[in-house]
């Protein structure tokens, strides 16, 4: 009944939508790339925070010690030569004289046991803090190993 008397083609191009673009997917991309390189410079950020606290941490534990050992042998320093210079003063008696050196004596010692006790103290701390993982033991003790095996080139 509908006859058509001549051929009519029509030829439609549709573009693609804007989500299906290159240009939206180089965008994507790139934010993505962005996103996780904001989140890793964040983590570095927080990383290196923790790690600076922790170095501001043992500074001040370690400049207390020094101060305290820094005092205490300076005070026990001093009170020794008030005592060494009252036993020159009277250095004609003999009692005296060695009354002031048995007590200069037990002060330096007092002070050398003080003095140790502190060094001892601010070593521990640190040591506690800087003990390596038993993995990371084993492959200091491997490398280790492998550089003692190594034959020296001529």
């Amino acid at each position: 009944m509908w006859r058509i008397p001549f051929s009519c083609f029509l030829i439609f191009v549709l573009c693609p939508s804007w989500f299906q673009t290159i240009w939206f997917g180089l965008v994507c991309a790139a934010l993505v790339f962005f996103m996780m390189w904001v989140a890793c410079d964040f983590r570095l950020r927080m990383l290196a925070r923790a790690i600076r606290a922790r170095f501001d941490d043992r500074l001040d534990k370690q400049t207390r010690i020094a101060r305290e050992l820094h005092d205490t042998m300076l005070q026990t320093v001093q009170g020794s030569k008030f005592v060494a210079d009252t036993a020159l003063e009277k250095s004609n008696d003999v009692v005296q004289m060695r009354i002031a050196l048995e007590q200069l004596s037990s002060w330096l010692g007092q002070a050398s046991q003080e003095g140790q006790e502190a060094l001892n103290s601010l070593r521990s701390s640190t040591t506690k803090t800087n003990v390596p993982h038993s993995k990371s033991k084993r492959v200091i003790r491997t490398k280790s190993k492998r550089v003692i095996r190594k034959k020296p080139q001529e």
